[in-house]
Formats: C-alpha cells, sequence, structure tokens
C-alpha cells in the first residue's frame, strides 16, 4: 500500500508557547521550523523544548 503524501496545508501549526525560557520562544510564539510532541510519563510533552541561553551580564 502506497504512503499517503503529506500536505503542509493540512498539518497542524503552534500558535502559542508557555514555555518563556524555551530558545525557540519570542515573544509567546514558537519559532521552530518544527515541533515534536513526546510522551512523558504519559502525558504530552514538547520534544523540540531547549532551554535558553543565558543572558549575558552587563
Amino acid at each position: 500500500m502506497a504512503q499517503p503524501e503529506k500536505n503542509p496545508a493540512a498539518m497542524a501549526s503552534v500558535k502559542s508557547c508557555a514555555a518563556t525560557d524555551c530558545a525557540h520562544n519570542e515573544d509567546r510564539s514558537c519559532t521552530a521550523s518544527q515541533v515534536t510532541v513526546v510522551l512523558e510519563a504519559g502525558r504530552p510533552s514538547c520534544g523540540t523544548y531547549e532551554p535558553s541561553a543565558p543572558s549575558a551580564r552587563p
């Protein structure tokens, strides 16, 4: 059986992000090119999360 083609227009998108310490979060919007959802202890979690680098001190 042939695999169905992926239609980018039909894929879901992330509208907002509450992980304010994530490197992909810009003004509560996700800027990652792709998002992976993983299960952690039976609950969905963002597998794309990456902690942001600490800001340099002046």
